[in-house]
This record gives C-alpha cells, structure tokens and sequence, in this order.
C-alpha cells in the first residue's frame, strides 16, 4: 500500500493508510490537610538559668494523598506509532501518607565568656504510607559561638524519600534506548567481547559474529514500577562555620562540610554496569540481559520478538557524597576610598567542592566513583568545583549594576577512566574523552526609578560561550547533545519591568 518506488507511487490514499493519530490525556492532584502549633515555653519558664531565651517548640500532622491518571488511546497502546519507543501504558492509581512531626531549640548558655550563644535542636517525623511502609527520620544538632564573629555548627540528620507513583505502579513495557548505544556481541561493535565473554549474556556459539547490531544506538530495555518499593534513607553528617569578623566590616564567610550516605535507593541497576559485569563473569548481573533466544538481538520493543536489559525500579543500590559548601560575601562602601556620593560595591561568591561521588549499584558489588567523570553511568556531570561569582556596585540614584561570573570544571568520560565498573577502555574516545571547564559571563543592570517601579535589563553569557558537544548516547536523546547544566541558547538579552500597586 505504500509504494516508494515509482513516482507518484506514494498516494493520498496510501498516506490515509499509514497516518495514525494517538492522543493521551492524564492528570495529577494532590490533597494537603495540615496544622501546626509553635511556640516559645520561656513564659512558662522553660529556660535554662544560663541562657536568655527559652526554649522554643513546634509540632503538627499532615495528611497528603496524591493520585496519577494517564489514559492513551488504542493508537498509542498498540505500539505501532512511530518515535515512540515502545507502547504507551494506561496508569491510574494513589499514594496517601499521614504524618507527625516534632522540633525543639534549647538555648542552654548564652552572652557569657567564651560562649555568646550555645544551643541544641532536636526533630522526629513519623510517616505512614498507604502502601504499608512506615518511615522514621530524625535529626539533632547544635551550635557553638564563643564570640558574635565566629559561629560552629555542626548535626546529624536522618532522611527519607519515598517512592513516587510513578514508580511504584507504572506497567512494564519494553522501550529503546540510548543508555547502551551498542551490543559489543553483535557486528560492527567498536569494541567487541570475546566468544567467552558474550556466552555469559547469552549468546550461542552458533550466533556469535551474526547477531544484528541494535539500531540507531539504541538498545532495548525492560522498565517499570515495583508496588514493593520502600523509601530511600539517607544519613548527613554535616560540620561546619560562619564567620563575622569585626575587625573586618561587611565581610561575612561560612564553609560547611557534608557526608550523606544513601542506601535503598530507588532506580535501576545502570544497564552498562549489568552488560561490563555479566561480560567479566559476574552472574549475578546476567539476569538483567534478556537476549532473543532464536537471533540474539538485544533490541525490539515488542514483547516476546525481541532482546532487552532489565531495567525494573528496585531497592538497590546505594552511594556516599562527599564535598564543601562555601559563601562569601563582602560589602565595600566606596567612601573609604573618599568617594562619598558613589555608593558601594558587593561581592559575592557561592562555590562547590566535589570530593566524592561513589555509587554501589548492588550489595557487595565494585564500587565507582563519579567524581570528576560524566556519562550515562554516573547520570550525569559531576566537576570537582563550580561556583559563582558576582561583583554588584550599589551607584547612586538607586541604580545597580552588576557582572557574574558563572564557572563549570571540566571532567572526563566514565569509559575512559581506570575504574574497572565503568571505565577500562584502552583506547580513549577521540571525541568525548573529557569536557574542558565552561564559563560565563552575565550582565545586570537595574534602575528603581520610583518606590514600586524598578526596570530591569541584562545580557546573560554575554561573551557567546558555546556549550561542549557531547554525543547524544551519552548524555541521552533527551539532552540537545550537552547537559542541561550549560547554556544551550548561547547570548541572552531581557528587559523586565516590577511594578507594584
């Protein structure tokens, strides 16, 4: 019915033919009953004999229920639209939680030598979930200042994520993908395995060297929800300090520690560490390569004629997150310079150190760290420093202008690093072997000309700086060749005008 070799073979008739119209529709809502009480106990006399204030309380329940629709027509169900991937699943189902919360501040010494402010803070939270699951979290903390220019801080904190609706009641379905681009036992690999190493995914020796290579760069995948998920847990050690000098006005500076260990996560074991570890000889990942038994292709998004990786949500894996957190800001009043009409200038600086980033796909496997490394493995970018740095003059006649400067590190790809899991390739990729560091420059100036009207105009990264091109089977097809963390549009010019009534 669809002839494209003769000319004028191609009808109106044949298109009415082929042409489909899907259409979805779906929603979500979310329902919210809470109350709160706080208060300071002080006139009750809740204080300790050291301290000026008193203690301070607050406590409440909230009540939430969430719930998804998502309903495709037929057209969409059958899995014969084209660029969809696979066929739509119809969803409709809720998640509801009740909770109760409390917090409490004890002020236990304060404006006294060596402690001008010491203090504790205490919090517990109960959720019980529709689902069954019930969830714990708690933290408790304090602060030190032996004078007003230096302040210690430092807690720990117990947290939770439950599992969304998405991913606890999506229907499983088989879709591309481009989190492996290629089958290294099929033809054309760039870097093929070895009979030995392919027969752990399930090749044949008969079809070693004749199974078709997944198309596109797109292999196929398994994935949808698990009703048994339980909530994420997260551990945070944090330590840290703000500092006030007064020998050194309108300086201000805190630096802050971190250390959160996560486990149960909720996701997917990353299907390039399931086909790296099954192709060593580690059975435990072979169960996530479900090859065609008759060709052995790992692509098709239909059910039963094709391959995929299993790609399921699961309680898996877990990770630790290491790094610094540093502000600074200092405000100059140009009159010291003897420049009285001129106003100030203010810099600020909001910068991030990475010092680790290492995930543990399953219990007992090999560790790897992100740090410093980007691709479809670590999910994403991860440089060891960022930060922003913005320089404002205050200028008479309520005018401001100020320049940022936005900065990204470079990184390397996860395949050409040394770590076995993820890495390991011996000839490093010519193209995307590392992501040199990006930066940004941006300009802001404002104009309050009257008490409710202010004008504002600027250009953000206005030096043209390009994104780094990145193919699009390592950051995904969603990604326009680069990460979202880039400027994508390139130069920006905005004109805004607040004006308040």
């Amino acid at each position: 019915p669809y002839n494209i070799f003769q000319d004028g073979g191609v009808t109106p008739a044949a298109l009415s033919y082929l042409n489909e119209i899907g259409t979805s529709r779906g929603s979500t809502t979310e329902a919210i009953v809470e109350g709160t009480v706080t208060g300071n106990l002080a006139q009750y006399g809740l204080k300790t004999p050291w301290a000026n204030e008193g203690v301070g309380v607050a406590m409440g329940f909230q009540v939430r229920r969430d719930t998804l629709t998502y309903t495709p027509d037929q057209a969409e169900l059958s899995n014969d639209m084209s660029g969809f991937g696979g066929a739509a699943v119809s969803i409709n189902n809720a998640l509801g939680v009740s909770e109760g919360y409390g917090e409490v501040r004890v002020p236990l010494a304060q404006d006294m030598p060596w402690i001008h402010d010491l203090s504790l803070d205490a919090g517990y939270r109960y959720s019980a979930y529709s689902t069954g699951a019930n969830a714990r979290t708690f933290k408790g903390g304090g602060e030190w200042a032996p004078t007003s220019d230096f302040r210690f801080r430092g807690g720990f904190n117990r947290a939770v994520r439950a599992p969304s609706i998405i991913e606890l009641y999506t229907p499983e379905s088989v879709t591309n993908t481009s989190e492996v681009a290629e089958d290294p036992c099929a033809l054309g690999a760039s870097h093929p395995a070895s009979l030995a190493a392919c027969q752990n995914t399930g090749v044949t020796a008969a079809n070693y060297g004749r199974i078709p290579q997944c198309p596109a760069n797109q292999c196929a995948v398994l994935q949808g929800g698990n009703p048994d998920l339980s909530p994420e847990t997260a551990d945070t050690y944090t330590l840290g300090g703000v500092f006030t000098p007064r020998f050194l006005p309108g300086f201000q500076a805190s630096i802050d520690y971190y250390h959160i260990d996560l486990t149960n996560i909720i996701g997917s074991i990353p299907l390039g560490v399931s086909l790296n570890n099954c192709l060593a000889g580690n059975k435990t990942y072979c169960a996530n390569i479900v090859r065609n038994p008759v060709t052995g292709i790992l692509f098709g998004t239909t059910v039963g004629a094709g391959g995929y990786f299993v790609g399921n949500n699961v309680n898996v894996a877990s990770e630790r997150v290491q790094g610094l957190d540093i502000q600074a800001s200092y405000r100059l009043p140009l009159s010291r310079f003897g420049h009285d009409d001129w106003g100030s200038v203010n810099f600020n600086l909001n910068g991030s150190v990475d010092m680790g980033w290492q995930s543990t796909p399953l219990p007992g496997a090999q560790t790897y760290d992100c740090n410093g490394l980007f691709g479809p493995q670590c999910q994403g970018l991860f440089p060891k420093w960022r930060h922003t740095l913005r320089a404002t003059w205050n200028a008479p006649h309520n005018v401001q202008a100020s320049v940022t400067w936005r900065y990204i590190g470079g990184a390397e790809y996860e395949a050409d690093s040394t770590q076995p899991t993820i890495g390991g390739n011996k000839t490093p990729d010519p193209l995307d072997h590392t992501i040199p560091a990006v930066n940004y420059m941006d300009v802001t100036l404002a104009w309050q000309v009257m008490p409710k009207l202010t004008i504002r105009a600027g250009v953000n990264n206005i030096l043209d700086s390009d994104p780094p091109l990145i193919t699009n089977t390592i950051v995904g097809n969603a990604n326009p060749n680069t990460y979202p963390v880039y400027d994508v549009l390139g130069r920006q010019l905005f004109m805004s005008l607040t004006a308040k009534f």
